[in-house]
């Protein structure tokens, strides 16, 4: 019969979305309960500013605005480490689209917004 192979591909599909246990779910948290915020959504007042730019002999590009700046490539969950200041001078490694992975004074290795970046004039 055709309809076998649908019918394990339908309990195969409802098994995945639902789950095989017994036990019953968590109760979802209640709207007037305390949540800390997750690092994604913590805002940018209270970060530290990052100091130092690289020699201008070194960089390859200078921030057009105050940054900030990421450990890792950022995505869902990364939240920045801090603020780098308009007019810091970077070298740009790796030019990516949404971000560049650059190296900043102390050869701190970094991710900063692409379209925050200007090629500087050496």
């Amino acid at each position: 019969m055709k309809k076998h192979p649908i019918l394990v591909a339908a309990t195969l599909a409802t098994l995945c979305l639902t789950g095989c246990s017994h036990e019953p779910a968590a109760p979802a948290p209640s709207a007037s309960s305390s949540m800390s915020p997750t690092p994604a959504s913590t805002t940018m007042k209270g970060m530290p500013v990052m100091t130092g730019s690289m020699p201008d002999k070194d960089c390859s590009h200078v921030l057009v605005e105050d940054t900030p700046v990421f450990l890792t490539m950022p995505g869902q969950g990364v939240a920045p480490v801090g603020i780098l200041k308009s007019g810091s001078k970077v070298l740009a490694m790796v030019p990516g689209t949404m971000y560049t992975k650059c190296m900043m004074a102390g050869n701190k290795t970094v991710y900063i917004k692409t379209a925050n970046l200007k090629p500087t004039t050496n």
